[in-house]
């Protein structure tokens, strides 16, 4: 009986788990695809807010509400990792990035535009394009914004690539720091396989403010956005509010007899942003207003625009004209002049680089162009200061080249008709050292100068992402002898940050912190800041593609083998090799064994 029982009891439980097993594997399979589709859901919400947030500037929905979705979905995507979708907007920052920006070939080659230099010329440019095709034509006007190209590849509507110009036929691989653009869709709006190209760049009041809270190291938006595009860790680039204005569409599904308007209408249902002051004229009169007002407007934009590019629209008619090897014969752009202005050199000053190079600088007096009050400018050599005659007291004309960066252009009238030219010292203003000559610039050797000792400092925290430690910060330091060298930097303990005027407990807590982690930066980012003269970070890329990955492979080679590397020539090899002084080497070895990878 009681076997009997026990057969009982056990046939029961076997029953029982077979029937808790079998309600549980389905309860996991209804819950997986409930998951599917909510990540799905959620990824298709998330993605079609950011368009309508980041791309039309519309948003639906609150912060908040969107925070929550995105929470949810970061939620799911974490106890289902393997329905993680391929545009989930979750994968904007965090992907990891090929360090060596893998070379890309376009398949239709980027190429430059043929320029002219005012309205009447633009005229004459469409009425000699409408001979050669016999036709009236429509054209086009864009805005030119002063940014940096790239090619977006987008496979069944899905981002795949992105690349940026290079030399117009390869460009490099910066498909994972552009997924972090917001404009940027990781999805199209169809399923379609198609290339098109943009100008990534970040707005002036953005580029204003970053400058002023966190010190960056770029002269100019233009060159923010494309060193934003370059970074090896993209969340880094994640940072950086870097925007995108679709300009064409190269190649691919439906556009292929599509005239130029009516692709950037498809480009738009897309989901891709296109510029909305584009404008198609068939009359060119009419044409020839519009541009003007463009012109008058150009400076009102909260981006830089350093031109008006004409394009004709009919896709017929862009088959007739063809092209040359630099450029399209259906396009032009009207390059802006840059904006110039007349004041008075009050004088010259020298300033000393990283490696030594003497800098004659002008300060001006004060003159406001383009909404900025330019009060120097690089003088850039004594050769240029020869060819422009110049001398302190000097009426000069300053232009801004690019609209951006402020140029000595000429002098208009001597403070004092015989004045000769003014003469760089013969000796270093930081250290006395006697200055020595190479090429068109002059050199301070003295590798303790000061001036050339805070240079190497601040270039190695910008470089390595030391934000806390500033140009100021490093003064500070300097002026109490705390540090030298860069790896004093990470010597520094609490106690010792407290006496510096000027660090609170939270500053001292983010410089410690930062210095943690930059310990982790690659190999190519550590090498870079160095200051090693004749190695920046290209030739450090090029040479560790090569197989020259450490210190002690680059530095045991001749400079014949450095110059076998593709993009090293001899001359370049011979400056890196003189470039590893004692110095420099003891402070690569220090670094190493602080665990910075050298």
């Amino acid at each position: 009986m009681l076997k009997r029982q026990m057969v009982y009891t056990g046939t029961v439980w076997v029953v029982l788990i077979i029937f808790f097993a079998v309600f549980s594997t389905e309860a996991a399979a209804v819950d997986r695809v409930a998951a599917m589709k909510r990540i799905r859901t959620l990824s298709s919400e998330i993605n079609r807010h950011d368009y309508l947030y980041y791309a039309l500037g519309k948003p639906e929905i609150s912060n908040q509400a969107y925070d929550q979705l995105y929470d949810e979905l970061l939620r799911l995507e974490k106890e289902f990792p393997d329905l993680v979708l391929p545009d989930s907007p979750t994968g904007r920052v965090g992907s990891a990035p090929d360090n060596r920006f893998a070379k890309v070939r376009h398949k239709v080659p980027m190429q430059s535009l043929n320029k002219c230099h005012s309205v009447e010329e633009l005229l004459s440019w469409t009425a000699n394009i409408e001979k050669k095709v016999d036709r009236h034509l429509s054209f086009i006007a864009e805005e030119k914004i002063d940014g940096t190209a790239v090619e977006l590849t987008y496979r069944d509507g899905i981002l795949v690539k992105a690349a940026t110009r290079g030399n117009g036929r390869t460009g490099y691989d910066v498909t994972h720091n552009v997924r972090n653009i917001k404009t940027v869709p990781l999805k199209l709006s169809q399923s379609i396989t198609i290339t098109v190209r943009g100008e990534v760049f970040i707005n002036k009041s953005d580029f204003d403010r970053l400058s002023q809270t966190n010190g960056i190291g770029y002269n100019s938006p233009r060159n923010l956005a494309a060193g934003a595009l370059r970074r090896q860790n993209c969340e880094e680039t994640a940072e950086v509010p870097l925007d995108i204005m679709v300009f064409e569409a190269a190649a691919g599904e439906k556009i292929e007899d599509m005239d130029h308007a009516d692709a950037l209408v498809f480009l738009q249902k897309l989901g891709l942003k296109t510029n909305p002051t584009n404008r198609l004229f068939n009359d060119h009169e009419e044409m020839a207003t519009y541009i003007r007002k463009m012109i008058s407007r150009r400076y009102t934009r909260d981006y830089e625009i350093d031109g008006i590019v004409l394009k004709v629209n009919e896709k017929a008619a862009r088959d007739i004209l063809g092209r040359t090897e630099r450029y399209p014969n259906w396009a032009i752009a009207y390059k802006f002049e840059p904006p110039a202005g007349k004041t008075t050199v009050e004088n010259i000053v020298v300033q000393v680089g990283r490696h030594g190079r003497i800098t004659p600088v002008a300060i001006l007096r004060g003159l406001r162009l383009n909404g900025a009050n330019i009060r120097r400018t690089t003088l850039h050599n004594q050769d240029n200061i020869n060819r422009l005659q110049l001398s302190i007291g000097d009426t000069v004309i300053i232009a801004r080249r690019g609209g951006v960066i402020p140029a000595l252009e000429s002098v208009v009238a001597k403070n004092k008709p015989a004045a000769k030219s003014w003469q760089i010292p013969v000796v270093c203003p930081s250290c006395q050292t006697r200055l020595e000559k190479e090429g068109r610039h002059h050199f301070c050797l003295n590798w303790n100068c000061p001036e050339q000792v805070r240079a190497r400092l601040v270039f190695f925290a910008n470089r390595m992402s030391i934000r806390p430690i500033g140009p100021k910060t490093i003064d500070r330091l300097l002026a109490q002898k705390l540090i030298q060298n860069p790896e004093d930097l990470y010597k520094l303990d609490v106690a010792t940050l407290k006496i510096i005027q000027g660090l609170g407990a939270r500053k001292i807590a983010l410089i410690k912190a930062t210095l943690k982690q930059s310990i982790d930066k690659p190999f190519e980012t550590v090498m870079a800041a160095m200051s090693v003269k004749g190695l920046g970070i290209g030739h450090i890329r090029k040479l560790t593609q090569a197989g020259y990955d450490s210190l002690e492979k680059i530095t045991h080679a001749s400079a014949h083998q450095l110059s076998q590397v593709e993009g090293i020539g001899p001359q370049a090899a011979e400056q890196i090799i003189r470039g590893f002084n004692p110095q420099l080497i003891r402070t690569a070895m220090a670094l190493r064994a602080l665990g910075l990878n050298i």
